[in-house]
């Protein structure tokens, strides 16, 4: 069929996008632009923040996490016990032993407190677990913060193949793969077995 209508060769040309296409395009490009500047400008942000902290000499929450991880790590492996248990001694060098006639223990390090052990490890990972997020990032926070997902609204139908869509051979070959998958069979229970009534 010739294009144009009542004058030969008027109309669009072939392979040239339509008005809508092109305010679209330029839609999600000025999107996209918006995007980055905003990461831009929130990246400058926040190593402004970081650069006047430290000018200032004060230290960054995530610092200070750091350093209070470290610190009950230490005090823990200060008050953990050591391999080494020997039998608890009086001053007369005999063996000490509690209300049931059994040995008292001691640990080889004699700074060994069991319930001060427990409390600053369980501190110690505590604030580790809470500090370890600033120093590797999550993987999910990674594939999130990369995501960038575009909306876009299709008016008047879907493009044809002269705005770069499917041609109508596409379609046909589209519908005859659909009909090539079976919807799946319900099945229905087995019947019931019939009581036998010999009375």
């Amino acid at each position: 069929m010739p294009r144009g209508g009542a004058r030969p060769g008027g109309g669009r040309k072939k392979g040239s996008r339509n008005k809508s296409t092109a305010e679209r395009e330029r839609a999600v490009q000025l999107a996209m632009e918006r995007l980055a500047e905003f990461d831009r400008l929130r990246a400058e942000g926040a190593a402004a923040e970081v650069a006047a902290a430290k000018t200032a000499g004060k230290k960054l929450m995530k610092e200070i996490a750091f350093d209070f991880a470290q610190l009950f790590a230490g005090i823990s492996a200060f008050h953990q016990p050591y391999s080494g248990w020997h039998e608890r001694r009086d001053e007369n060098n005999q063996v000490v032993k509690d209300a049931r006639g059994r040995p008292i223990m001691d640990n080889d390090n004699k700074h060994f407190d069991e319930a001060r052990f427990k409390e600053y490890g369980k501190l110690a990972v505590e604030t580790a677990l809470g500090a370890a997020s600033y120093e590797s990032p999550k993987l999910s926070a990674v594939m999130v913060g990369s995501a960038i997902v575009t909306e876009i609204e299709i008016l008047g139908g879907l493009p044809d193949a002269e705005d770069g869509g499917l041609s109508k051979e596409d379609v046909k070959v589209i519908e005859g793969k659909a009909e090539e998958i079976e919807a799946p069979k319900s099945e229905e229970p087995a019947p019931l077995p019939k009581a036998v009534n010999d009375g």
